[in-house]
């Protein structure tokens, strides 16, 4: 019979398996084999030491696993950073007034607080899937304190909106609090933050609302 080769290979069954453990790069073919029921790091390691063309090749997953979450967890810090000066500058150009940005970012500003406070409190440290979800907590508080902060002429409709707020925080609070028990890493990680987060948002921006009065600094034409 004809020779199978790679080609035929990828378009079987056995694909997802072969394309695991020997990929193309360049003109370069490279297998991967896998190293199990290590006990010993340091045997390994001075086997290793032995052989240094194994060495150059040899990767440690879950030191690069780890690796990459560093590295993206910095790069995703940094574009947090970022997205928080836009959204600064976006809410100045809205407001037209520095006093009443400030009555708008405050609220968000305590809720992310507290995001952020909820793993540490625990023992855990911030990892990228905090940042991710500080994110949602940006997004939705902004969305609860510019409700909180525009000052309605009609008491039924501010009662109205009130309403309609309160319900939609608290069952987005209940559903990511149900996250936050959750025994895979992740989801509790950002059940914990969202939850928190969202929750203190909401509160903040009601406590800290203008009255009815239009001479209120969060007031917003």
């Amino acid at each position: 019979l004809k020779p199978v080769d790679y080609d035929a290979m990828s378009v079987t069954p056995l694909a997802t398996v072969l394309r695991q453990g020997l990929f193309r790069q360049d003109d370069l073919w490279i297998a991967t084999i896998r190293i199990s029921g290590v006990r010993s790091d340091q045997a390994i390691n001075d086997w290793l030491a032995l052989h240094p063309d194994v060495k150059d090749s040899h990767v440690e997953i879950k030191q690069a696993t780890q690796h990459l979450l560093a590295e993206y967890r910095i790069s995703t810090f940094e574009r947090f950073l970022g997205i928080i000066m836009v959204l600064i500058v976006i809410i100045l150009l809205l407001s037209r007034s520095v006093t009443k940005a400030f009555w708008i970012l405050l609220p968000v500003s305590i809720g992310m607080l507290t995001g952020v406070a909820m793993p540490l409190l625990t023992g855990i440290a911030i990892n990228v899937f905090h940042l991710l979800a500080l994110l949602l907590v940006l997004g939705m508080g902004l969305d609860y304190s510019l409700f909180f902060n525009r000052v309605e002429d009609d008491l039924l409709a501010r009662q109205q909106n009130i309403h309609v707020i309160s319900i939609s925080s608290l069952t987005t609070a209940a559903a990511f609090s149900v996250l936050a028990f959750s025994s895979i890493p992740v989801m509790a990680a950002m059940g914990q933050t969202v939850a928190s987060g969202v929750f203190m948002c909401f509160i903040s921006s009601w406590m800290l609302s203008p009255s009815t009065s239009k001479n209120q600094p969060g007031y917003i034409k």
